[in-house]
């Protein structure tokens, strides 16, 4: 049987139920290497409010322990979020509604856990009917 490792919970309103996407990613800061762990949530009533969030490791295990370090846009429903690195710019993809259409975002990032909303563009959406 293979062995469980418990890294985190939350019971916060806004960020504590219906949880999915958990992606892992090992990033360098300014404190050396950390795990992040970006993650879909929101609150227990519904899937109205989904949000991403991002943990970071204690040090460079993915193991952890963890703690929550921020809701990467939290006035805005997005979901399904990964990041991206080019050139040594760190950047931020996920999805979120545009109209009546959910559509693919990207924006540039400040830190693994702040987004600069500013230079946020739409670079997918849907063309055909479903």
């Amino acid at each position: 049987m293979v062995g469980h490792q418990y890294i985190w919970s939350d019971t916060h309103a806004e960020r504590g139920f219906n949880f999915w996407a958990f992606e892992f990613h090992r990033l360098e800061d300014p404190n050396g290497a950390r795990w992040y762990v970006m993650y879909t949530a929101g609150h227990q009533a519904n899937l109205d409010g989904q949000k991403l969030h991002v943990l970071e490791s204690a040090g460079d295990d993915p193991l952890g322990p963890y703690e929550f370090k921020s809701t990467l846009m939290p006035n805005r429903w997005n979901i399904d979020g990964s990041y991206f690195k080019l050139e040594n710019q760190l950047y931020l993809l996920w999805s979120e509604w545009v109209g009546a259409d959910q559509s693919t975002w990207i924006a540039k990032m400040d830190n693994p856990w702040t987004v600069d909303e500013s230079t946020a563009v739409v670079i997918t959406k849907p063309e055909l009917d479903w």
